[in-house]
């Protein structure tokens, strides 16, 4: 038994937008000029949109956090001692680690809670805290650390504007951190 391909008689009708991402209804069907640039526009009005949005804020944030700590911690020559196993890594193998985790906004951004961790340590070592307690009170002084575990138990939500001045200044002091250290990041 041969089996026959169905044609429709009428071809379907298809918007703007799927006929501008592929789904033509014929080979000769193109979406208007005019269709094309309104959908255009929209795309970057769309993604402009996203950009400041705070989940984004703070993924950027996070990013530029991350390196600047880790340009903080770091030695000259872009070697990096983990401050939970004490190993020295490279620049490039290193972490940004929190002491209190990042779900606690109050303590995310705060430098005395966070250093540079190795992979090991800062994802799956379960007694990393143990280390990483020793060498933060040595650090940063027993009377910090108890500041810095008040800090943790309160709550913060951070504005637009908050995120966006950390980010300037986080960028800004990486970029100094950089050039003094002389280890190349991109940011």
């Amino acid at each position: 038994m041969a089996y026959s391909t169905l044609k429709r008689k009428t071809p379907l009708k298809r918007s703007a937008f799927k006929r501008m991402y592929g789904f033509k209804t014929s080979p000769t069907e193109q979406p208007a000029v005019g269709e094309v640039k309104k959908a255009t526009e929209a795309r970057k009005k769309a993604k402009k949109a996203r950009k400041n949005t705070k989940s984004s804020l703070e993924t950027h944030l996070d990013i530029v956090f991350s390196v600047y700590i880790r340009l903080r911690d770091a030695m000259d020559g872009g070697r990096t001692r983990c401050i939970s196993c004490g190993k020295e890594y490279s620049f490039s193998g290193m972490q940004c680690g929190h002491y209190f985790g990042r779900s606690n906004m109050a303590t995310r951004w705060d430098e005395q809670n966070c250093s540079s961790e190795c992979a090991v340590c800062n994802c799956s070592d379960a007694n990393h805290l143990d280390g990483y307690t020793r060498h933060l009170k040595m650090k940063i002084g027993e009377k910090a650390f108890d500041d810095l575990c008040a800090r943790s138990h309160g709550t913060r939500k951070w504005s637009g504007d908050e995120l966006r001045d950390m980010i300037r200044h986080y960028t800004s002091e990486a970029r100094r951190l950089s050039k003094e250290k002389g280890i190349s990041v991109r940011i």
